[in-house]
This record gives structure tokens, sequence and C-alpha cells, in this order.
């Protein structure tokens, strides 16, 4: 699920309505939560993926290459351990914070249908509460 600005929406139904130009939430480079534009949206095939649990009860479904912010800096999922603090955000319907969180799970998922987001100016967006980059082909 991406963080609409409005609403949470399924990344395949920002797909398949061409929803270019929705505002999305996304962290610009001083680490605050700002809203965005996505500019672009792709479904990129069926590949591997894996599940990632929070300590804050948030789940993310993700390839190996994605990376998400952590205390370290952008990294892939298959560089992350159990521990990592993860960049996430919260209050979205109040005031949005950005907070690290703790990672307490990966697990393989299977393949599963993905898809890639762009986000302009900052070159990230939110997914399932989590600091996610864009895709490679920005």
């Amino acid at each position: 699920m991406a963080w609409a600005a409005s609403a949470e929406l399924p990344l395949g139904q920002l797909v398949s309505n061409r929803a270019a130009q929705l505002p999305l939430w996304t962290v610009d480079r001083t680490g605050c939560p700002v809203v965005g534009l996505m500019s672009k949206a792709l479904f990129a095939g069926v590949r591997p993926t894996y599940v990632l649990g929070l300590a804050s009860g948030e789940v993310l479904e993700a390839t190996a290459n994605l990376p998400l912010l952590t205390m370290d800096g952008w990294l892939r999922v298959d560089e992350l351990t159990l521990g990592d603090r993860i960049a996430s955000l919260t209050g979205v319907t109040s005031e949005v914070a950005l907070g690290w969180d703790l990672l307490t799970m990966i697990e393989p998922a299977g393949s599963q249908p993905v898809y890639d987001l762009s986000v302009s100016e900052s070159h990230n967006f939110i997914a399932n509460g989590v600091v996610v980059h864009n895709s490679s082909w920005t």
C-alpha cells in the first residue's frame, strides 16, 4: 500500500488507474515528511518477494533489491538483518512524523506481482508506513 496524501492505496490500483501525479507521502532531503507527486507507476512482473515485519505491527512485501531507508542509510532488502532500524512514518491522518521501527522478521513470500513507482523530487515514497526508494528506472 502506498500512502497517498488522503488514503492508503494498493500499488496495483495505482498502476491500473494510471494515477500519475497522485500526491504521495515522501521524505525530503532533510528527513521531513512531505507530500510529493507520483510521476510513474508500472507493473514490473512477477518476482520472488520477502515479507518484512516491524515491531509496530506493520508488514511490507518487497523484492530483494528494493532499498529501504535505515539508520545506516539506504539498504536493499537482501542486505537487511533482524534488529535493523527502518525509517517509518506515523500519524498519517494527523501530524505526520518520521520515526525508526525495529525489523523483527524477514521471510521468503514466494513469487508475487510487483510494481515500480517513482516520485521525481525526493526519489522515495511511503509503502505500508515504510520509507522505500524509487525504482531504478527513475
